[in-house]
């Protein structure tokens, strides 16, 4: 237990972007669920990232016309946590040789 401890720790990062995206592909992506964002809890309508959590569960399902539709940049958000996760992985890599 304290191996996993301290190796969550020490590569925080990495974990943490891992747990966010196997969180947001199995997460429900119907409209009837409740939502985490603050401007909507506050009665504000508009909100620059309401729709970005739906669109990376769309994107990471494959479905670009609806992770479009909900929010335009949750394929470049994919796209950028995958990259800095390849780019982490390789880093500990290299620590290990």
């Amino acid at each position: 237990m304290i191996q996993v401890t301290k190796f969550c720790m020490k590569h925080a990062e990495l974990v943490f972007i891992i747990a966010a995206l196997i969180l947001l592909f199995f997460m429900q992506a119907d409209e009837t669920s409740s939502s985490l964002c603050l401007f909507n809890w506050l009665g504000i309508s508009w909100c620059p990232g309401c729709g970005l959590g739906h669109s990376i569960h769309y994107a990471l399902h494959a479905n670009f016309a609806a992770s479009v539709h909900h929010h335009i940049l949750g394929i470049p958000a994919v796209i950028l946590m995958l990259n800095r996760v390849r780019k982490l992985l390789y880093i500990h890599k290299q620590q290990f040789i």
